[in-house]
């Protein structure tokens, strides 16, 4: 409605994330469907668990201070560059720390004052070049999963600015 899409998960606030399956996408976590009203019974919130047999409860565990399942995850510090310049460089890191593959996708969430597409040159890489209208300032989200467990999921932002 304006804005982002709400985003379900816990994290440190620093480099360790875990969110929900559908965690970020418009109207999927909604209770029912917008426009008819049936139930959405595979990702709205109220119908789906997490460690635990009550629906609509999350469990996430802790052990010594640490997020437990949770995913490593860095877009990378924001970079300002020339208002001349229409490509970039999005440089982010990703792990599991039980050592299992992740995956990864990195995403156009914003392009402010931006009025051609932005393009990614190979979003499932940790080290993609981006190509972009120059002046425009530009929010990308690198969205990293575990092939095992698709409902483990992990988020961060960078952006370009001119």
């Amino acid at each position: 409605m304006g804005g982002y899409p709400a985003r379900v998960g816990i994290t440190n606030g620093v480099s360790r994330t875990i969110e929900a399956q559908y965690s970020g996408e418009t109207l999927v976590q909604l209770d029912s469907n917008t426009s008819n009203g049936t139930p959405n019974y595979v990702s709205g919130l109220i119908y789906r668990k997490r460690n635990s047999t009550v629906p609509g409860r999350m469990v996430f565990q802790f052990r010594a201070g640490n997020l437990l399942d949770a995913l490593q995850v860095d877009a990378g510090v924001d970079q300002s560059l020339s208002s001349g310049v229409s490509t970039g460089a999005l440089l982010g890191t990703a792990s599991d720390p039980a050592g299992g593959p992740v995956t990864v996708e990195w995403r156009v969430l914003s392009t402010n004052g931006s009025t051609v597409p932005v393009v990614i040159a190979n979003p499932t890489q940790l080290s993609t070049v981006v190509t972009f209208e120059a002046g425009a300032r530009i929010d990308f989200q690198l969205v990293v999963h575990r092939p095992s467990d698709p409902t483990i999921s992990a988020s961060d932002v960078t952006t370009i600015n001119p």
